[in-house]
């Protein structure tokens, strides 16, 4: 009796096959991860049928016949375990993720920040003040301000001056001068500026009695020539104006009225921090509506402010 085998043995990434003749066999085809369908067919044209194994069958490669035509691999990762989700080391701050062999080994914290950096709270912010006043001066003058993360801040207290980084980093102020600062409440002023910290502003402290430049007058009925500006020659004069090393511009509306002091009333600002200040209108950078003709300004009588047009006159503050 004559039978005949036919395998079909699906691969990974295909199929094979193969035909014996003769003798029964064993019929595994290689190593394939398949599964096949096995037909056994005798010259009697009877048919039994049967699932091919898995591997390498009940014999392994047949005998006689075809050879095992390969081996099928699964496909290899080489993913890197830091990519997601910072491989579980602390994203707030972003702490540095280490892998080797597909393993996270390490993760570090960034600098200013402790800890082993695994999980949500690895690494935790160092507070600097807490030892030796963080290197400020270590005197009653002195504060120190943790910052997240960063080196922290040294501060001198009012009626003290300098820095404060470092053993006499803040010195005492002379009695004139505390006396001048402690007056400008909010402002640190000299003889020429007024300082705002919060708004990192630097303020024209005194106005002129006239401006450079400035050949018109506030009002016909009082004041002198050259006491008011025209828009224009307001920019002018700020671009120019030499005090304490220039570098000044006309403010914006927001900037001038930042200075309005709404507890006070003509003028509405603090005469300590800007001295000989009247009780008028000061021109601002702004336009109204992108005019080059229309300009906002700000009456320091009450604090208001209202659109006038470009050609009028009107005293001038400068910053930088």
């Amino acid at each position: 009796m004559v039978r005949e085998v036919v395998r079909s043995v699906g691969f990974a990434g295909g199929c094979g096959l193969y035909v014996a003749r003769g003798s029964r066999q064993a019929t595994g085809i290689g190593r394939a991860p398949g599964r096949g369908v096995e037909r056994v067919r005798d010259n009697r044209g009877e048919e039994e049928a049967g699932a091919g194994g898995e591997g390498g069958g009940a014999g392994g490669a047949p005998r006689g016949g075809a050879g095992a035509l390969g081996t099928a691999r699964e496909p290899t990762s080489s993913g890197d375990p830091c990519a997601e989700n910072n491989g579980g080391c602390d994203a707030a701050p972003q702490a540095k993720c280490l892998a080797r062999g597909g393993v996270v080994v390490s993760c570090g914290c960034p600098g200013g920040y402790e800890g082993d950096g695994r999980g949500d709270d690895g690494c935790v912010d160092i507070d600097e003040c807490a030892t030796d006043n963080g290197g400020c001066d270590m005197s009653p003058r002195a504060t120190c301000t943790n910052r997240m993360g960063a080196a922290p801040s040294c501060k001198c207290l009012s009626a003290s001056m300098g820095d404060g980084v470092g053993e006499d980093g803040c010195a005492p102020m002379s009695p004139t001068v505390a006396a001048a600062e402690m007056a400008c409440g909010k402002y640190t002023c000299d003889e020429q500026t007024a300082k705002d910290p919060a708004a990192a502003l630097t303020w024209q402290r005194v106005l002129p009695v006239t401006y450079d430049g400035c050949p018109g007058r506030y009002s016909p009925e009082s004041g002198v020539p050259g006491d008011a500006c025209t828009w224009e020659q307001a920019k002018a004069y700020c671009s120019g104006l030499g005090l304490a090393s220039g570098g000044w511009r006309l403010p914006t509306r927001e900037e001038l009225l930042s200075i309005v002091d709404m507890t006070r009333a003509d003028p509405s600002i603090n005469l300590a921090a800007f001295p000989n200040t009247p009780s008028q209108g000061f021109w601002s950078d702004s336009t109204y509506a992108g005019s080059s003709e229309v300009v906002w300004r700000v009456y320091f009588g009450d604090g208001n402010s209202i659109t006038v047009d470009a050609d009028n006159t009107h005293r001038v503050r400068c910053v930088r």
